[in-house]
């Protein structure tokens, strides 16, 4: 069988930036950290579990 003439290029998983509540509850105590940083500095959005947005109080 001959070779590829390229390699397979695969694109980089994009980060996640709308987190739900019971994805939160799977990370480890040091990611969910990370995380909730960057929801309280207001990277990432909280989506709730019927599908509207948490606002910054």
């Amino acid at each position: 069988m001959p070779k590829r003439r390229k390699p397979i290029e695969f694109s980089r998983p994009r980060e996640i930036t709308h987190w739900h509540l019971y994805k939160l509850q799977s990370l480890s105590p040091s990611q969910f950290s990370e995380v909730v940083q960057k929801i309280l500095d207001g990277q990432y959005i909280v989506v709730t579990t019927k599908g509207a947005t948490l606002s910054k109080p």
